[in-house]
């Protein structure tokens, strides 16, 4: 059995260049990519048409918008998640303060860590 079993990671990036790197580091850690949402509203979207095993969600999604909204609803479903973004974690929502972040660039040895 494997020690490690495929997860369906969501992707929740407003940047197509970081979003498709994050996704090309998720499958070569052999897991399927969902997504890339680039919106709040596909993320919401995304979370509530998958079934999803953990989420890398980017904190500021552009325009005055944050992925709060999705972590909260991946925490009402029990679905792990971090937050890979290169916002302080100081400057995010106190709600959050602790929840792990994963700091951008992402190293392909933390992505791993967090799915692990």
């Amino acid at each position: 059995m494997d020690a490690h079993p495929q997860k369906r990671v969501l992707i929740v990036e407003d940047d197509l260049l970081i979003a498709l790197t994050l996704g090309e580091l998720v499958e070569e850690l052999g897991h399927k990519v969902i997504g890339p949402a680039f919106t709040l509203e596909e993320g919401l979207a995304a979370v509530g048409d998958n079934a999803i095993d953990f989420a890398l969600l980017d904190f500021d999604l552009g325009s005055d918008t944050d992925s709060i909204p999705i972590a909260q609803a991946l925490m009402l479903l029990s679905v792990p998640f971090v937050f890979a973004t290169g916002t302080d974690p100081k400057h995010m929502a106190a709600s959050f303060a602790g929840h792990p972040v994963i700091s951008k660039p992402v190293a392909p040895s933390e992505l791993r860590a967090a799915l692990q």
